[in-house]
């Protein structure tokens, strides 16, 4: 998972994200300040300690365990028994919550990339009407869709693309233009997105 590598690897604060995006995230005042306390500790196992927790907040062992409780219904954390040279001890996993972020700012970029398309995908509906001279057929209009939801193509390249065109063309013909290159684009745009957007929250 990229933001967890980010933060173990190279001290990528997540602290911010989860303050910024806590209502997002549907956090408590409490579960949001227990959480931080967790992740203060810097370390990929915490091991499992109201008392320390309590010592560490304003909080009383028994809100601290209520709190904790709660961070574990919501799937942002886990307690799991760890046994090493035969000495076990409780510590406290924060995998689910990476999880959760990853999934919010996704959701985010889904629905920017989705606002965006549509208003792309009209101009670009009307760009080629404009051309045929006609309205285009609703199968034409789905294949339309399918450039910006499925294959992705940027809209600068299918605007250019178009007014490449000299003379009346086809949908057809504009989509075997399109694919010329398509299998040149080797990045994932999805992880770079995420990136983009993780580091612009900071």
């Amino acid at each position: 998972m990229i933001l967890q590598k980010l933060y173990e690897n190279y001290g990528f604060n997540i602290e911010k994200i989860l303050i910024k995006e806590a209502k997002k995230l549907k956090l408590s005042s409490s579960e949001l300040n227990i959480l931080l306390t967790i992740f203060s500790y810097n370390s990929k196992k915490v091991t499992f300690s109201i008392g320390s927790i309590s010592r560490k907040t304003d909080y009383n062992q028994d809100e601290v365990a209520q709190t904790i409780n709660s961070l574990i219904e919501k799937d942002f954390i886990e307690i799991v028994l760890e046994t090493n040279n035969k000495v076990s001890r409780e510590i406290i996993l924060v995998d689910k919550t990476f999880a959760k972020i990853t999934s919010l700012l996704r959701d985010e970029i889904e629905l920017e990339n989705s606002e965006k398309n549509s208003n792309n995908i009209s101009k670009t509906i009307e760009l080629i009407e404009s051309r045929l001279e006609r309205l285009l057929r609703s199968q034409e209009l789905d294949r339309i869709r399918l450039w910006y939801d499925t294959y992705n193509y940027s809209h600068d390249k299918i605007i250019k693309t178009i007014n490449s065109i000299n003379g009346k063309t086809t949908i057809n013909y504009i989509e075997k233009l399109l694919n010329i290159d398509y299998e040149e684009r080797e990045i994932d745009q999805s992880t770079n997105d995420l990136l983009d957007r993780v580091f612009k929250k900071l």
